[in-house]
């Protein structure tokens, strides 16, 4: 039993340290910008917001509608003209999104080592936030932030029907530094198949669908026209029996909380297959690579 204390005391130790440090790196790297920001910019006691996962302070500035960003640790700073972000959404364990929902245009910064990366994205503002919790806690939708050890989630704009998402580590043929981004699904319900990331992603709306067979695998998207056939699994209802695709026919099983859930996704696949749901239209996956932003 004392060593249970000494390792529970430990722990708590570890942690407290840990929110020591975090706060006393905090008020540094603001002590920072508030230095470029006077002394460089000339704009003493502007109000400025710190970003969390990337050394980057941001200056709204209201009368020429635009952002400044400042990297106080490169002594750098740029000007975005016509871009005034309402939605901010921190991407651990490096990134950034800012989304101007006006101009229909959203920003993501990436920091690794000590190179900032960036994508500029038009027709993108997602207005939902998803991430996948694995063991019991399936798939999570409408959340206000993700998890800062989370890293399969997806970033959603069901207006524009696209979704945002990266690489998983596991993932046997990964495709570098980059986002994967969804065209043509936004997803409305989500289930986990197993604690090794199988997944299965549907847009009801468009009629859209995606799934993985583990985090190891790509996840490939599906539109109501690769749907063959969905069919209940003879040894166990609350399986369905998937066969999907049109060039390349995937074939996998997907397992639901019961039969009843089961059998409610038969048919809607069956329905969607006929047309009669969804909006029918193509989903497709690009994967955007990660350009250097230059000049920083």
């Amino acid at each position: 039993m004392a060593s249970l204390y000494r390792f529970f005391g430990f722990a708590l130790l570890a942690i407290m340290t840990l929110i020591v440090w975090a706060y006393i790196d905090h008020c540094r790297n603001r002590k920072k910008a508030t230095r470029y920001v006077t002394e460089k910019l000339q704009m003493p006691g502007v109000n400025f917001e710190m970003t969390r996962f990337v050394n980057m302070a941001r200056i709204i500035r209201s009368a020429s509608e635009s952002l400044l960003l400042v990297f106080f640790l490169k002594d750098r700073h740029i000007e975005i003209p016509g871009f005034r972000p309402e939605e901010v959404v921190d991407i651990p364990p490096d990134g950034v999104l800012l989304a101007d929902r006006e101009r229909s245009r959203s920003l993501v910064y990436v920091e690794r080592g000590k190179k900032i990366f960036f994508l500029d994205m038009k027709d993108f503002v997602p207005g939902t936030i998803c991430y996948v919790k694995r063991g019991t806690g399936g798939v999570k939708f409408g959340e206000k932030e993700i998890p800062s050890s989370n890293r399969d989630w997806f970033l959603i704009d069901r207006t524009r029907g696209r979704t945002l998402y990266p690489p998983l580590r596991e993932l046997e043929q990964h495709p570098g530094d980059g986002f994967f981004h969804l065209q043509g699904i936004a997803p409305t319900e989500g289930f986990l198949l197993d604690e090794e990331g199988g997944l299965l992603l549907v847009d009801e709306q468009r009629g859209t669908f995606a799934f993985r067979k583990s985090g190891r695998d790509l996840l490939e998207v599906f539109s109501s026209g690769d749907i063959i056939s969905v069919e209940t699994n003879d040894e166990d209802p609350d399986l369905l029996d998937f066969e999907v695709g049109r060039k390349r026919k995937t074939v996998f099983t997907f397992e639901f909380n019961d039969a009843g859930e089961a059998a409610y996704w038969k048919a809607w696949f069956e329905e969607t297959k006929k047309g009669k749901t969804g909006s029918g239209e193509d989903a497709r996956s690009v994967f955007l690579k990660l350009p250097l932003l230059k000049g920083i």
